[in-house]
């Protein structure tokens, strides 16, 4: 294909073309700044604006997104709206089947002396109590280890506790997704678990492990960082701790939910496709504001940032809001197992999942292709640079969804974000729009438009 030899000539061409005028394939980071430096101004300019308020209005108006709910059911048709609104082709849902669980009314609080209530969230796919609650002493341990050692006797009967000091998501989080099956093997009635999180004021909700669509064996909730200290010190005094659990949760037959897709074609090579992508759904407290609002409209945004821009890439964007992270990437598999052959047709695969803090770069997997397009992106790492976003971490977590993509020959590519504070509103009622701030939100949408544009856009 023809190159343009002389960027500042290229650079002067773009910015007096008309909007259907498609860049050429650059072959150097010169020759793609053009194109880049367009598409970051049309983000500046009314991109980043419109895509916030769109956020917001998904987040007030929609509001949360819960699986099998009516929340859902109306984000999925407010979605292809928007889709269509943005310009993109092809608009369309695929039907997936998906988990409904409902939370109900749920409390929790220490009856025995001094009296508490307890700030509490039921996690997903809980088992409800009996109507009038279940009311047990209570067993607090730090560990596995810690109440492995316990006699069965100790234990049965009881309410556990897991309270193991912050070590971090990725290690506390393991006590939510299984904490309920350590506790009823050693014959506890019902099992709380310290919130997921490092931030005090509310509990933390967000599923368990097991099968998505049938509930667990007893009561888990989740109970807010200081009330779970609270109850691990007054555990370690003489007399017994006596807690009453009433939960309505129960879990409903599945119900039907959808991927909601739409593409913005390529000029060349349209049967090549390069996914940006986020869920669509939330859980029930909260706007589901940065997990994943954020994610569904940087997705969506970057495609229309292009279209106003001018650039349509090389190869097919097709923007995918998934139906189901939250219960282990459902959507996402649906997608993969239904899509079958097409498939190889599928380049490179976006998401971003991770919080709306700023741009850290991009964490990638994938077999050798994968690593090609890495190398080739190298050379395109000085437009990144301004966003702070240019790193390109090797065999890093792209993403619950993708990582279900993971076919022969699909790269897989995470939005890495400051994720500092992002586990003080994760799956809780704290995430809310009023917490996206523009700033950074503006440099998420010029760092993942601009990577899913150059992508989309490399020389075969």
């Amino acid at each position: 294909m023809e190159r343009a030899w002389v960027t500042f000539g290229l650079a002067c061409l773009l910015a007096a073309a008309p909007r259907g005028l498609h860049a050429q394939v650059p072959a150097s980071v010169e020759e793609a700044r053009p194109a880049a430096n367009r598409l970051i101004a049309q983000i500046k300019e009314e991109s980043a604006r419109h895509g916030h308020a769109l956020l917001g209005e998904l987040c007030t108006t929609v509001g949360p997104r819960l699986s099998g709910s009516p929340g859902l059911e109306k984000a999925v048709a407010w979605a292809q709206v928007q889709m269509k609104a943005a310009g993109l082709e092809n608009v369309h849902v695929e039907p997936v089947t998906i988990p409904h669980w409902v939370r109900g009314n749920e409390s929790c609080e220490v009856v025995s002396s001094p009296g508490r209530k307890l700030a509490m969230l039921g996690l997903g796919n809980s088992v409800g109590t009996p109507k009038e609650g279940i009311t047990a002493d209570l067993v607090v341990v730090s560990s596995f280890e810690e109440l492995s050692s316990l006699p069965r006797a100790t234990v049965a009967g009881k309410i556990v506790l897991f309270d193991p000091p912050w070590n971090g998501y990725g290690r506390n989080v393991v006590f939510r997704l299984r904490g309920f099956l350590e506790a009823a093997a050693k014959g506890a009635v019902a099992c709380l678990v310290r919130s997921a999180s490092d931030a005090e004021g509310l509990p933390h909700t967000g599923s368990v492990w097991g099968n998505p669509f049938t509930p667990t064996s007893i009561p888990t909730a989740a109970l807010a960082i200081e009330d779970a200290a609270y109850l691990h010190q007054l555990a370690a005094r003489p007399a017994p701790v006596r807690v009453r659990l009433q939960m309505d949760g129960q879990v409903l037959a599945p119900a039907s939910g959808a991927n909601v897709i739409g593409e913005l074609r390529g000029r060349e090579i349209p049967d090549e496709i390069i996914i940006l992508s986020a869920h669509l759904d939330s859980w029930d407290v909260g706007q589901g504001a940065q997990d994943d609002g954020v994610g569904c409209i940087l997705s969506l945004e970057a495609a229309r940032a292009m279209l106003k821009a001018g650039l349509r890439p090389r190869r097919t964007i097709r923007v995918v809001f998934w139906a189901t992270e939250e219960y282990g990437g459902l959507g996402a598999r649906a997608y993969a197992k239904t899509q079958g052959i097409e498939m190889q047709k599928v380049i490179a695969a976006f998401e971003a999942d991770t919080g709306n803090g700023r741009p850290l770069g991009f964490g990638w997997k994938g077999g050798d292709r994968a690593a090609h397009i890495v190398k080739r992106l190298r050379g395109y790492q000085p437009l990144l640079e301004p966003l702070g976003a240019a790193s390109l971490e090797p065999d890093a977590y792209p993403g619950t969804d993708i990582e279900a993509l993971e076919y022969p020959g699909v790269a897989l590519f995470g939005l890495h974000n400051d994720m500092r504070h992002y586990f003080e509103i994760h799956h809780c009622a704290a995430d809310t729009f009023d917490r996206v701030n523009l700033q950074d939100f503006t440099l998420n949408l010029e760092a993942y438009a601009l990577m899913g544009y150059l992508v989309a856009d490399l020389p075969q």
